[in-house]
């Protein structure tokens, strides 16, 4: 690396600390988009693949109405992960801790013994497996966890067609 006073050398203990990770983890995808997978890897309803959104496991589903779907593989009762598999096809996904079942799009559907453990007012609507943002850009799925800008808006220029085809440059003279 080099700055205006000259070379300058990143300590070789940034590459084993704990902090600078959380931390270039924060920076990098905190706030950001980030490259998730494919549509062409969850062709049908139901088909998954897991993957990681920066330090984070995640879902990647097709859902039931053909929607696609990124949330967090971790069951908001107790954090254990609710899909153990790297690939597959499913509605629903039950966490192995106290067996709650949320849909492929993230939806709380049921938990054993709801009325009698939580009562009567335990929302089922508001229990379900936190969902990033989803947009798509030829095929290719793009995931955040936070507000702010559009994928559009974040990449700005770089989708202009002048931008994605190199000039063709005249190189016979003649």
């Amino acid at each position: 690396m080099t700055t205006i006073d000259g070379p300058t050398q990143i300590p070789r203990t940034y590459y084993r600390e704990e902090h600078v990770l959380e931390e270039e983890l924060y920076r990098v995808f905190g706030a950001n988009w980030a490259f998730v997978g494919h549509e062409s890897e969850v062709p049908a309803p139901g088909d998954y693949v897991t993957r990681r959104l920066g330090g984070d496991p995640v879902i990647l589903s097709r859902t039931e109405d053909n929607g696609v779907q990124v949330m967090l593989n971790s069951c908001t009762h107790r954090g254990t992960q609710v899909c153990k598999a790297s690939y597959g096809n499913t509605t629903t996904f039950r966490c192995g801790y106290h067996g709650w079942v949320v849909g492929n799009d993230g939806t709380l559907k049921g938990v054993p013994g709801r009325r009698a453990l939580y009562g009567p007012d335990f929302d089922l609507s508001k229990r379900g497996l936190r969902r990033a943002r989803v947009e798509t850009l030829h095929g290719f799925v793009f995931a955040t966890c936070h507000d702010g800008p559009s994928l559009q808006e974040y990449l700005g220029d770089f989708r202009s067609p002048e931008r994605r085809r190199p000039t063709p440059t005249n190189s016979a003279s003649g």
